[in-house]
């Protein structure tokens, strides 16, 4: 199953708003190294708190909506536990 242009769009929403929380600019920062989301941290709860509220503002189905969260859970989201909790 593939996104569409407006769930890829979605996508990087949820994104600048969980980055936005922690105070940086997901658009401006350097992606270029690899696992360069490591350097930020988000607590878990409050980072599915985010997709879950922007997720629900779009009708689609339960198959859809766990692509999507799969998709940003596999993607570029902050740490969400401490290094020591691992």
């Amino acid at each position: 199953m593939r996104a569409t242009k407006k769930e890829e769009q979605l996508i990087l929403d949820i994104y600048r708003r969980i980055y936005s929380e922690i105070y940086v600019d997901f658009d401006s920062v350097d992606k270029t190294s690899d696992n360069w989301f490591w350097n930020y941290f988000l607590a878990q709860e409050k980072q599915d708190e985010i997709i879950e509220e922007m997720l629900s503002k779009i009708k689609m189905t339960k198959l859809k909506r766990q692509m999507l969260r799969n998709t940003l859970y596999l993607g570029a989201l902050p740490k969400g536990n401490n290094e020591k909790d691992l």
